[in-house]
């Protein structure tokens, strides 16, 4: 068993028809040319074993949302048309890393051009469009809280500070466990 290829082919946004190369007519490929040879079974890894999906999970995240002003971050993973939640493996994955940053969040790190200093994290946040973007969509949610464009520019803005009292992380990272976000 190999790491699944590519879920879909990309696809128009406004008729959902499959993306063709003009010159060659090649369908397109979801994801970087990088990203679809890691989920091929390239030439000389023991047939696969390495990048097979009994032992190797590889999932993006869409952003880290990093306001260096003010010294704190989030993860933030984007769900268009109303997407359902990500896979049991990406949710697993994510959660895994959201915790480690709770755990290491407000303790001081090396920056580049800032120097030593505590940075701290504020939360994974999956934001789900109804269509594409906050100016297409009649509805947005963040972390399955309604949310409107407005408030979702002033979360991104400021964080926490914008008083939203968004959970987190969102609560499919708590099954089966004790997390606190």
């Amino acid at each position: 068993m190999v790491t699944r290829p590519a879920k879909y082919d990309v696809t128009c946004n406004q008729c959902d028809v499959p993306l063709q190369c003009p010159q060659c007519a090649a369908t397109q490929k979801n994801g970087t040319p990088f990203s679809l040879w890691l989920r091929s079974t390239p030439e000389g890894t023991d047939n696969g074993k390495n990048f097979d999906s009994r032992y190797v999970s590889n999932h993006n995240l869409d952003f880290i949302w990093h306001n260096y002003k003010e010294h704190w971050f989030m993860l933030i993973e984007e769900k268009r048309f109303g997407a359902i939640p990500s896979t049991d493996a990406q949710r697993d994955t994510h959660g895994m890393l959201h915790q480690m940053l709770v755990a290491a969040s407000g303790h001081k790190v090396t920056t580049v051009w800032r120097g030593v200093r505590p940075i701290q994290y504020i939360g994974y946040y999956k934001i789900v469009f109804e269509k594409t973007t906050p100016d297409d969509s009649d509805w947005i949610r963040i972390n399955y809280e309604l949310v409107t464009r407005e408030q979702l520019i002033k979360f991104l803005q400021l964080g926490l500070k914008a008083g939203l009292n968004l959970p987190t992380a969102p609560h499919s990272f708590k099954k089966n466990s004790n997390l606190q976000s």
